[in-house]
């Protein structure tokens, strides 16, 4: 360190001059705004733009109405678009779960397992209420919603519905809900 100093490689931070400390200031002010761009660091100044969901209700009640309605016409396109799609979860949802966090496990990763849940849990769906034609009356969450930085899980969500012979069921026939900005979409079709 010595040899350093000597030929000058060394340059010195102390606190004599209001010069220097604004110098250091103004350093570490480019250093951190260079780790947040370039995604060394999490940004907590961050302005959060508009995330539009494609094919978001905009409630909870109107998405279980919105799968009702797909399911009771078979229409599996319009049930399939009331899902997050692949691009909305890596972006927006992925880096606020938990798993995000565990070395090697990647977004697509994450995706491709509840993919295959999800369309196990379509086919169920499907198979148990496809053509039938209900009345939706009510919907509740028997367990506490999971909160994130900016999204809210509601899990179990149950739905109140009215048959065709006036019998009222309550019925799970999704997986958990997604919430966002005012923005709801379905997260998988497992039922949990």
């Amino acid at each position: 360190m010595d040899e350093l100093r000597q030929s000058g490689a060394v340059v010195r931070f102390g606190c004599s001059s209001k010069g220097a400390a604004a110098h250091r200031a103004a350093a570490l002010i480019v250093l951190l705004t260079m780790l947040v761009a370039t995604g060394c660091g999490t940004s907590v100044f961050s302005a959060r733009g508009p995330r539009p969901l494609s094919n978001a209700a905009a409630s909870p009640e109107e998405l279980m109405i919105r799968l009702i309605d797909a399911t009771s016409r078979d229409d599996v396109p319009a049930i399939k678009n009331l899902r997050i799609t692949k691009d909305e979860f890596c972006q927006y949802v992925w880096p606020e779960l938990p798993g995000s966090k565990v070395p090697n496990v990647s977004c697509d990763f994450a995706w491709d397992q509840a993919t295959l849940k999800s369309l196990s849990g379509l086919t169920r769906l499907l198979d148990q209420h496809r053509g039938r034609k209900y009345e939706f009356i009510s919907l509740r969450y028997p367990g506490a919603p999971e909160h994130h930085e900016s999204i809210v899980v509601h899990k179990a969500p149950t739905v109140s519905l009215r048959d065709e012979k006036g019998i009222v069921h309550e019925v799970r026939i999704s997986g958990s809900i997604l919430e966002m900005d005012g923005q709801f979409k379905l997260f998988s079709f497992v039922v949990e």
